[in-house]
């Protein structure tokens, strides 16, 4: 019971910061971000503020003999517009960049497992209704303004292969916003399947909530039932307490205390169990989309700490000070020190067993 608690009172903070719309953003000294599922792989580039190409597999040859190749490359918004800002949202796979009137999203789904890649466009309806991307389809043609290194003895450019398809559609999410996805997939002659972005168009309008939201959730959260009912006991307890709220800490500070003493409460009382992901899962699959596969296995490794390790290294990651940990957990500044070397020990520990 104890393992997953603190998971979820990060995943309420997560859930309540996205309904807020309050996302922080925080420096990165790379330029390069990587989406994965695991499936396929594509890299985004903050420099030239594109995705410079999507790979239908995580391999690098088929047979030993033939190298694979992107399906779909230079994927830029119309317009020329420039983000104020991109990176990983909430330390996940999904990248987001932020524009003046609405955000965009790009992920390759772990939820659906599927061969697809979203670049999802959240805002006004009037704001998201005339945008859209650019990008290089054609079979044969190259990646502009990138080279790829295939192999040791040559500098080859970046060229496309298979037939990409594409498609879009739009809908509602809340608070007067909307949620515009376009669609990128591919056949050829591994992938034959045609009918995959219909299935998707589908599903995806028909699941409840949004796509981007639950993608961003599934690092925190692996039940389908007690994340809603944690937000509505946390919700309810914030609105109890608010009276009481002095000021003499950070708000933030504050909810984060609620939330924590909340999800243990309720985990007592309901006595449920939520599910975790085994150390073990397919790991071997990521080898070749280091970012993304090193990020998955650090919070498997965090998701075996003991609930108070969680809540430590977890606020440590949302670079919480240790003064505000120490406040949140209801131990000493010194003892935040001490327990973060010990916890970092341990996972580098686990991570060689």
């Amino acid at each position: 019971m104890k393992k997953s608690l603190c998971t979820f009172c990060l995943f309420f903070l997560v859930l309540l910061a996205i309904s807020a719309g309050n996302e922080e953003i925080i420096p990165q000294s790379y330029f390069k971000l990587t989406t994965s599922n695991g499936l396929i792989v594509s890299v985004y580039d903050t420099q030239k503020n594109r995705i410079d190409y999507v790979y239908p597999y995580i391999f690098g040859m088929v047979d030993s003999a033939k190298y694979v190749h992107p399906f779909v490359g230079d994927i830029r918004l119309k317009g020329g517009i420039k983000p104020l800002s991109t990176a990983y949202a909430y330390h996940t796979n999904v990248i987001r960049s932020v524009y003046p009137a609405f955000k965009v999203y790009y992920f390759a789904s772990f939820t659906r497992q599927d061969k697809v890649f979203y670049a999802v466009v959240r805002g006004k309806k009037e704001k998201i209704s005339g945008a859209g991307f650019i990008a290089e389809t054609e079979a044969g043609k190259a990646v502009p303004e990138l080279d790829h290194i295939e192999n040791p003895l040559e500098d080859l450019p970046c060229i496309l292969a298979g037939k990409c398809i594409t498609t879009s559609f739009t809908k509602e999410y809340k608070n007067g916003l909307y949620e515009k996805y376009i669609l990128y997939t591919f056949t050829d002659s591994l992938h034959t399947d045609t009918g995959i972005l219909k299935r998707t168009v589908d599903e995806v309008k028909k699941m409840k909530g949004s796509l981007v939201d639950a993608e961003v959730t599934y690092m925190y959260a692996n039940e389908t039932d007690t994340p809603d009912d944690l937000f509505q006991e946390v919700v309810i307890n914030l609105w109890k307490g608010f009276p009481a709220f002095r000021g003499e800490s950070k708000i933030q500070t504050w909810i984060y205390r609620i939330a924590l003493n909340t999800c243990v409460t309720f985990m007592r009382k309901s006595g449920k169990k939520p599910k975790t992901l085994p150390l073990a899962d397919d790991l071997q699959v990521y080898a070749d989309v280091s970012e993304t596969a090193n990020i998955r296995e650090l919070y498997k490794l965090i998701n075996r700490l003991n609930a108070l390790e969680k809540a430590i290294i977890l606020l440590y990651l949302e670079e919480r000070a240790y003064d505000e940990i120490a406040q949140i957990v209801g131990i000493t500044k010194s003892n935040v020190g001490v327990r973060l070397n010990r916890i970092k020990e341990k996972l580098t520990q686990m991570s060689n067993l």
